[in-house]
This record gives C-alpha cells, structure tokens and sequence, in this order.
C-alpha cells in the first residue's frame, strides 16, 4: 500500500516494516539503502487541454499554466528540480494546490485543478482524464531503493534485497522500462 517515504522511514527504524520501496531521504540513519533506478518526469494535464495532444512538452509549454505541486516531502526535491528547471525556462510556476502522493495529484489534475510535473512511472497507471507527455530536458534523478534496518540479519531481508537486485539488473539489462510503483510498504 502506498505510503511517505518519512513513515516507512519510521517503521524500519522501529521494526514494525522490514524492508521498503522508499525515495531516497537526505540521511540513510541506521537504515540501508539501494538504489534500483533512475527515472526522469512526465508533464501530467487534463485529456481535454489544447496540448494534451502534443506529443511530448517542454517546461516553457507549462508557463502560464496553474500547477498542482507535491507538498514538502522529507528528502524528496521533486519540487527543486521542476523549480530550477522552471527558472532556467524562464518562469516559476504557478502553485494552486498540493498532495504528497502522486496519483492524487494526476486525480487532481485530471480534475481540471491545473497541470503537474512528476516522476515518469506515473504514466503506466491509467487515471481517467489525465495524459501524460514526455518531459525530455529533465533528468532522470527521481531514485527508487529498496531500504531495509541496516542491522537486520534476516535471511528472509537478505533474500529479498537479493531478488531485488537480481530484477533490477535483468530489467536494466533489457532496456525495459521499469513500471514503478509509487514508493509503498511491501
């Protein structure tokens, strides 16, 4: 289900979660972490706006839209690489509501609430109502690990972070593009 990377982070550390799909935070603590892949971002608008039919986007496409943003996140700068971006394309964007989770914000987009920028996995879920356009001058940075107590002999833990690794390198061997999840308790 999903879940913050702040509150799986603290169900590693107090036990009651052994390992996790989490965004990277900015001090890994007791836990450890590997990353799985790299992904880049997805302009998200609603079906019926005049450029939803473009095939991909650029940033300054985006400028005079209103943006439905990510909430402050722990660890996550989701939000300071769409605003160094947006600056670098010559504006800032325009902020009308936020959410933590992806899928609320392209629910809320689809909502006609305004336009978004988010991580690129967002665009193997169906939400009726939302498109989602390639952002290629953005980077790929958005991280997905596996976390687990860094201190925890588990062999089930071990296996598990092993079949991780294992997946994760027949995908990238592939060229097959991950469908992430949204980070969430496993």
């Amino acid at each position: 289900r999903p879940a913050t990377t702040e509150d799986q982070v603290g169900r590693l550390i107090d036990g009651s979660l052994q390992v996790a799909f989490i965004r990277p935070p900015l001090a890994a603590g007791p836990l450890a972490l590997e990353r799985i892949f790299s992904e880049g971002f997805v302009a998200v608008l609603p079906a019926e706006h005049p450029i939803a039919r473009h095939p991909s986007l650029c940033l300054r496409d985006l400028a005079e839209e209103s943006f439905v943003l990510f909430s402050p996140i722990v660890g996550i700068g989701y939000q300071t690489v769409l605003l160094d971006h947006c600056q670098k394309a010559g504006f800032r964007p325009k902020g009308v509501m936020e959410a933590t989770h992806s899928v609320a914000i392209a629910t809320l987009v689809a909502a006609g609430i305004g336009v978004a920028v988010i991580p690129a996995w967002i665009a193997n879920t169906r939400i009726p109502g939302a498109v989602f356009r390639p952002l290629p001058e953005l980077p790929e940075v958005v991280d997905l690990c596996v976390a687990w107590l860094a201190s925890d002999p588990s062999p089930l833990v071990q296996h598990f972070v092993e079949v991780t690794r294992q997946r994760a390198r027949t995908i990238a061997a592939s060229g097959e593009a991950p469908a992430a999840p949204e980070p969430g308790l496993v």
